[in-house]
């Protein structure tokens, strides 16, 4: 293909927003997984980066950057609201309550690994520290 066949398609919009689409996915899943880069805040950007992304597909792709003023701005309101009721269900500390035992603090596992398995089993938790301690791990 020659230089003058590229010139059309560099001249529209949905080619530099697809470039930044490309860009930024690779930045969510090779730069956020480096050794270096905590894994919360990797989680987050992540999380930035899918909405920031959703956000060009829909303007971009989907001619939302031409609605009425209406359906977009209960667009940008949806997409700010889920992403941060994400970011902050992610960034709360769990809270761990009462230490007594409860008999609803019960899961289901299967015992046993590929060379012995073993019957489905009903285990029981001793506390809700337990759990959140499970959770956490």
């Amino acid at each position: 293909m020659s230089s003058s066949a590229w010139r059309p398609l560099l001249r529209e919009p949905s080619t530099w927003v697809w470039a930044v689409l490309m860009a930024a996915t690779i930045v969510s899943t090779w730069g956020f997984s480096q050794h270096g880069v905590p894994a919360r805040l990797g989680t987050v950007g992540v999380f930035l980066l899918a909405a920031f992304k959703v956000r060009l597909v829909l303007l971009h792709f989907m001619a939302l950057r031409h609605a009425p003023l209406l359906p977009r701005l209960a667009f940008e309101a949806w997409l700010l609201v889920v992403t941060a009721v994400i970011l902050v269900a992610y960034l709360q500390p769990i809270q761990c309550g009462a230490e007594q035992a409860d008999p609803a603090l019960s899961v289901w596992s299967v015992e046993g690994a590929a060379a012995h398995a073993g019957p489905v089993q009903k285990q029981q938790f001793g506390s809700a520290g337990d759990v959140c301690r499970l959770i956490v791990w």
